[in-house]
């Protein structure tokens, strides 16, 4: 009676086990599962600004403007992200981006800009993306990258994005493996008891 009881109890205990693990696979309720909306216009250019620091090569130090884009042009740069940049690349910053024109800024080949930005870190893999006069997005490597700052050289300023990589979500639900293989071992662990003792 007491070996029955035994078996029951650890039964019992291996089936509670697999319930608690099991419960984790349930899909989250409606009212707590929160998507991220993408940021506005008006956040992707948020936080950005600079100064021009080389004008073909020469160093100057001139301010510019950073203003919002339409979101036609955000959707175009979302999609040149992917193209140029990989799968999964999210924008991290979008703004349009131009000289001071009462200062004259003049050049032929190249305007480098230093970009200030605390979303920006250091070792980020992060593309600078430049859309062209045709429409058309290239990809540009920075110049380089701090903490808080970023310098890259153009052919010309219009809209620019921050692309960075990205990276493949492994934080999905899983099966949770150790409850189910501790409660397999207890029921096999009662019915060789009950072998053993019938």
């Amino acid at each position: 009676m007491k070996l029955r009881k035994l078996i029951s109890g650890i039964v019992v205990g291996a089936l509670m086990a697999i319930s608690l693990g099991t419960m984790a696979l349930a899909a989250k309720s409606p009212a707590t599962d929160t998507t991220p909306k993408d940021p506005t216009p008006a956040e992707y250019a948020a936080g950005v600004s600079g100064p021009v620091i080389k004008l073909d090569g020469v160093e100057v130090s001139l301010p510019a403007t950073f203003t919002a884009l339409p979101e036609a042009t955000i959707a175009s740069a979302k999609s040149a992200a992917t193209q140029l940049v990989g799968a999964g690349a999210t924008l991290l910053k979008a703004f349009e981006c131009t000289p001071d024109p009462k200062f004259g800024t003049d050049y032929k080949e190249s305007i480098t800009v230093r970009f200030d930005c605390a979303a920006v870190k250091a070792g980020a893999d992060i593309t600078v993306l430049h859309q062209k006069a045709d429409g058309s997005w290239e990809a540009i490597k920075p110049d380089s990258i701090e903490d808080g700052k970023l310098i890259a050289t153009f052919p010309s300023l219009s809209p620019v994005a921050f692309a960075v990589k990205g990276t493949s979500d492994k934080t999905g639900t899983t099966a949770p493996v150790l409850p189910i293989v501790g409660a397999l071992c207890i029921v096999g662990l009662a019915f060789c008891a009950t072998k053993r003792f019938a």
